[in-house]
């Protein structure tokens, strides 16, 4: 999907998180010169983005409501980029789970099996010692998953990659 300097679409990119503060940042620069397909939750708030949603190179997915590998394999993207986080902040660990390493690992696997190019995550900079405070100064156990979930996605992703053509980057 390639159209060169013309000011047409250029890449094809699926972006998780697009909803969120870092994402919807993502969002509105890759969409100057790509098309953009933004997996996002059906319950998610697009108060961010609804600027974006009517544009012809944008289009919105609810990932709760379909199958990640179909929606990979019909769309083609040639890069995903991973900014979707749970932070726990309710207290939910099936959720931190599920955003930080059940999902992830579900779409590394889809754009392996569908040729992607890349696939470019976010992770943390916060690590176990560090974790995130609470107020009283000690550590939720929240925080602990979310950092154990983030650190585990990335080990399992190097050796799911391992043999490959696809490239990995992991941004801290």
């Amino acid at each position: 999907m390639h159209h060169g300097k013309s000011g047409k679409i250029e890449m094809k990119i699926m972006l998780t998180g697009g909803t969120g503060f870092l994402g919807s940042y993502v969002l509105k620069n890759l969409l100057e010169k790509n098309h953009v397909v933004v997996l996002k939750r059906s319950s998610s708030d697009i108060g961010r983005i609804t600027k974006y949603l009517g544009r012809e190179n944008c289009e919105a997915i609810d990932i709760d409501l379909v199958d990640i590998h179909m929606i990979v394999k019909d769309k083609e993207p040639e890069i995903i980029i991973h900014t979707a986080t749970s932070y726990g902040r309710n207290g939910n660990m099936d959720e931190i789970e599920d955003s930080n390493l059940t999902f992830p690992l579900k779409l590394l696997l889809a754009a392996i099996k569908c040729d992607s190019k890349a696939f470019i995550n976010t992770d943390t900079f916060f690590n176990e010692r560090m974790g995130l405070e609470t107020r009283n100064g000690g550590y939720s156990s929240a925080s602990h998953a979310y950092v154990r979930t983030k650190k585990q996605f990335v080990r399992k992703a190097k050796k799911i990659i391992n043999g490959s053509s696809l490239k990995f980057a992991n941004l801290v």
